[in-house]
């Protein structure tokens, strides 16, 4: 039986938002544990570190939600791709609350920056997703960029056990008459 292309991508879109609340992604990151704090706090929070913890909080749900759609992405041609990103970026904002968890200041802003970070990894191989990364980094944290990040990113796409590479992996298993790919 065929399994929905807009089933598919919503089970894509879960998980990619639940990797930015593991707490194993942002211990290779550096951290102890997800940092947990509600928007009123963030005022008293060092700048530099609101801005590394934002551009995480952005990028581990635009490297997962890539590393899935990858392999899918291979199969079809750019204007159903267009659709599906567009469709799968709107889902999860269509979500109370989900442009502030992502600390966008609006939804325009927030789907402008989801859509060019999900193109800027789906041009690349999953090998290279590190180097997308730090490329980003070092374009939306400016000086706050942590160089380290680029041997962590590298973590998230080497280590058999990281949820990225699980994603894409389940995601290459996936067989061609197992998915209607129109959404």
């Amino acid at each position: 039986m065929a399994r929905n292309i807009e089933d598919l991508l919503s089970e894509l879109t879960g998980i990619s938002s639940r990797m930015v609340l593991d707490d194993w992604t942002w211990r290779v990151f550096g951290y102890k544990k997800r940092p947990k704090r509600g928007a009123f706090f963030t005022k008293f929070i060092n700048k530099s570190k609101l801005i590394r913890e934002t551009f995480l909080i952005r990028e581990i749900f635009i490297m997962s939600s890539s590393s899935g759609i990858i392999e899918l992405s291979k199969k079809v041609d750019d204007e159903i791709l267009s659709k599906w990103v567009k469709s799968m970026v709107e889902e999860l904002l269509d979500y109370e609350g989900m442009t502030g968890a992502f600390r966008f200041n609006s939804r325009r802003e927030a789907e402008n920056y989801i859509i060019d970070g999900i193109y800027d990894y789906l041009n690349v191989e999953l090998e290279e997703f590190n180097s997308a990364f730090f490329n980003r980094a070092k374009i939306y944290t400016e000086k706050y960029i942590n160089n380290g990040w680029f041997v962590s990113a590298a973590r998230l796409v080497i280590e058999s056990h990281s949820p990225i590479v699980i994603i894409n992996e389940l995601t290459k298993k996936l067989h061609d008459d197992q998915i209607d790919y129109k959404l």
